[in-house]
């Protein structure tokens, strides 16, 4: 007598309840950001995991290497292998979603990473099951005890043998450091800090075309998006350069210094004037931001960024420069 769960194709679904498993625990993780009591950070972690460090891997390897029946020793990978090659080939594949994602202008953004993984496991579950054999040993599950002699860890029988799982256990660690790595950035965008100078009703990176520093009157402008609590200091400098070498300082003297602290998301304007004293060729205001600590003897090099104008219309040229932030 024939078994019913077995169809005229030879597909087997019983043989492939691991597979249907993986498929609904997929959907699961790919829909806990939407609901309010799962998206919370502890629980979806603990759902998205096994998502983008196992599952993916898991079906690719089941549609490469199907495992044998169950009554012979015919299966292609043991456990072992085939749990850690799985965790190393999950890592590929959210790698290689994550690209496709950027490359098309989506964006590495955890929602789409999730659902296109998601869907890949899917997909791929699909190819596993219709590469699986029946069962033809009898109706149900292998027993517990096959099923733990499966996920042994086998005795090495060769050198070879020893250093390719020597090699397979960096590998594991290597990809859950990794994936730990993600998910612990997962969500956060870049961190910068905004300086620039303002003049009139405009804001912007430099003041526009025309201004030279005896004649800005406007504001410093700096906004925090560090994600952080972040004390900076401004300080404005005064400083001639020799002629046709802008990048040698003669003397420099310190304007004003001031010093402001922003929460993360805030910001804020410094009312500023350059004094009347400021004037002639071969001279410009220096703006230097810093955060944190500033150096003994302020400079272009050591600030985190700066903006600079030059003293004469002549040499109307109006510069920023981003540093360390």
């Amino acid at each position: 007598m024939s078994d019913t769960s077995t169809s005229a194709s030879g597909f087997d679904l019983r043989s492939s309840a691991d597979l249907v498993a993986v498929d609904v625990c997929s959907v699961l993780a790919a829909g806990s950001p939407f609901v309010p009591f799962i998206g919370a950070q502890p629980i979806r972690l603990v759902l998205t995991l096994p998502l983008v460090l196992f599952f993916p891997g898991y079906v690719l390897l089941s549609a490469l290497f199907p495992p044998g029946d169950g009554t012979t020793d015919d299966t292609r990978l043991d456990g072992f292998e085939r749990v850690g090659f799985s965790v190393v080939a999950s890592v590929l594949v959210v790698a290689a979603v994550a690209l496709g994602l950027d490359g098309s202008g989506v964006g590495i953004r955890p929602v789409p990473v999730l659902f296109s993984t998601a869907g890949f496991t899917l997909l791929v579950s699909v190819a596993a099951a219709a590469r699986r054999r029946p069962e033809r040993r009898s109706v149900g599950f292998p027993s517990p005890k096959r099923t733990l002699r499966r996920f042994r860890i086998r005795r090495a029988e060769t050198r070879l043998d020893s250093v390719l799982n020597v090699v397979l256990v960096l590998l594991l660690v290597a990809a859950l450091v990794s994936i730990g790595t993600a998910l612990g950035g997962l969500g956060r965008t870049e961190s910068y800090t905004e300086f620039y100078l303002s003049t009139g009703n405009s804001s912007t990176a430099v003041p526009s075309a025309g201004v030279a520093a005896p004649d800005f009157d406007g504001s410093i402008g700096i906004e925090n998006h560090e994600h952080r609590r972040v004390r900076y200091t401004v300080v404005v400098q005064h400083q001639r350069v020799r002629p046709n070498d802008p990048m040698s300082i003669r003397t420099r003297r310190t304007l004003t210094t001031r010093r402001i602290t922003l929460d993360a998301g805030d910001s804020r304007t410094i009312p500023y004037a350059v004094p009347s004293s400021v004037g002639g060729p071969h001279q410009r205001v220096v703006f230097l931001l810093y955060e944190g600590a500033v150096p003994p003897t302020p400079t272009v090099e050591n600030a985190d960024q700066e903006i600079h104008l030059w003293a004469t219309q002549t040499a109307n040229r109006s510069e920023t420069t981003r540093g360390r932030g």
